[in-house]
């Protein structure tokens, strides 16, 4: 209905942005009518990142080469003493102030916005930007926690 014919994820961004001046309750709109422009929002959101990804997918790209960069960076820090989770085919890592050089040196960049070290498969283009908030991210590409520092630290004692 209202993201019917949006292209971008900043054309669907500005609209929405519009659309919350009129919609949401604290200018005045009705509060389920907000939420219905919301959902869409989420859902265009949603598809309109798998589109791109199956159509990116289905050009021939492997990412057999970029996940067992992954393996092999995800094998590296598991000792560290950090928390771990896998975004997709990223690897997070935060509580890991002590491991920054590590990081660095092994191809993370440090994302200001997730509060994390990222590992991004070794792409040219290690750096990625996105509006998108990290549980969209989760919900949309999977994630996983595979160490949490405070349960590591909790053994230890």
């Amino acid at each position: 209905m209202y993201f019917k014919n949006i292209n971008s994820i900043d054309e669907a961004k500005k609209l929405f942005r519009e659309l919350s001046k009129n919609l949401h309750p604290d200018h005045g709109g009705n509060e389920e009518d907000f939420k219905k422009m919301k959902n869409e929002y989420d859902n265009f959101l949603k598809t309109f990142v798998n589109k791109k990804f199956t159509e990116y997918n289905n050009n021939g790209f492997d990412f057999t080469e970029q996940l067992n960069e992954v393996m092999k960076v995800l094998k590296i820090v598991i000792d560290f003493n950090m928390s771990i989770e896998v975004i997709g085919k990223w690897i997070y890592a935060r509580q890991s102030y002590e491991y920054k050089d590590n990081l660095k040196n092994l191809g993370f960049w440090f994302s200001g916005k997730h509060k994390a070290w990222i590992f991004s498969g070794g792409e040219k283009s290690k750096k990625m930007v996105t509006k998108l908030g990290i549980d969209t991210i989760r919900e949309i590409h999977g994630s996983r926690t595979v160490k949490d520092k405070t349960d590591t630290l909790k053994l230890a004692y």
